[in-house]
């Protein structure tokens, strides 16, 4: 049995004194009875804000706003400069056990930093898809990245410029205080 890639909550358990209902055989089923004290939700309706847990398509803002950060700073500019920070300061995020949160996370800054979604998918499939992690649950956590930031999407692009701009050397403390 393996046990790697803890951020999925895959654990096991061994108790050997675990405690087994004597009458298990005897059991009464639960009787759900509707109580009308507790209102009945709704369930949300998400497809205004093109949220699916299949798919992502960016709306015709963000696309806009991607072209305007182009001209600034080009999307494949700024993931080699995120990867080389990344590089230096995570070398763990491609051992067992790390890279499915890493994937999580790059995934949510690069929609922060206003990435395209496709371009964010190609270079997530090429950093972590050679480290053993299938493609497929690469762009699923990067669609979930993404329908989850949605309204933040490019909102960190500018901060990670000037600080490109600025020569800023980081370091993991200096960095966690930045982003607190």
């Amino acid at each position: 049995m393996k046990c790697g890639n803890l951020s999925r909550t895959c654990f096991l358990s061994y108790d050997p004194d675990v405690w087994l209902n004597p009458d298990r055989e005897h059991l009464t089923p639960y009787h759900f009875v509707y109580d009308p004290q507790y209102p009945n939700i709704p369930p949300r309706d998400y497809s205004s804000k093109g949220y699916s847990s299949k798919e992502f398509k960016h709306t015709e803002e963000e696309i806009k706003l991607n072209e305007l950060f182009q001209a600034q700073w080009t999307d494949k500019q700024l993931m080699n400069y995120a990867d080389k920070f990344w590089r230096k300061i995570y070398p763990d995020s491609y051992k067992d056990g790390n890279r499915h949160q890493s994937i999580l996370s790059r995934a949510k800054w690069l929609c922060l930093y206003g990435v395209l979604f496709d371009d964010a998918v190609n270079y997530l499939k090429s950093t972590f898809g050679k480290h053993g992690i299938d493609e497929k649950d690469i762009e699923a956590m990067a669609i979930n990245n993404y329908n989850s930031n949605r309204e933040k999407f490019g909102s960190k692009r500018n901060e990670i410029y000037q600080r490109r701009n600025n020569g800023i050397n980081y370091n993991r403390t200096r960095w966690n205080a930045m982003m607190n």
